[in-house]
């Protein structure tokens, strides 16, 4: 599978990238590659560790959308990868807490299943990438 499936009452920009390598230029001295990668696979690895225990949560929910656990999961992915330059995932998470807010409704399954699939999709662009191999 390509990409996921739209989801019905979900707001977001399928079309971005999965992972933005752009999103680090002037974060780092160019002169010192190794440091950035460094750097880079650290707060990757940390990104992982949270985001990976919260993408699980959220799988195991079976309550309502609006549940605070549901928004604060929701809420820190977004915020996470939107640090790391994973505009596709930030964006879903964005989406969700956006339906949350004005009230719309939507299919938790299908949104577990997209969670999951622009997780590990984002992660795998990530480590890819020529920043950090």
């Amino acid at each position: 599978m390509d990409q996921i499936s739209e989801i019905d009452g979900i707001e977001y920009d399928r079309d971005l990238p999965l992972f933005d390598g752009d999103h680090f230029s002037g974060v780092f001295d160019p002169e010192n590659p190794d440091a950035r990668k460094s750097l880079l696979l650290e707060i990757f690895g940390l990104f992982r560790e949270e985001c990976g225990s919260r993408v699980e949560a959220v799988e195991r929910f079976l309550g309502q959308a609006a549940d605070t656990v549901y928004r604060e999961n929701i809420h820190f992915i977004a915020g996470s990868a939107a640090n790391l330059g994973m505009a596709r995932l930030a964006g879903l998470c964005r989406g969700v807490e956006q339906a949350i807010i004005v009230g719309r409704t939507f299919d938790l399954s299908a949104c577990r299943v997209a969670l999951r699939w622009e997780y590990e999709s984002s992660c795998e662009a990530f480590s890819a990438d020529p920043l950090v191999r």
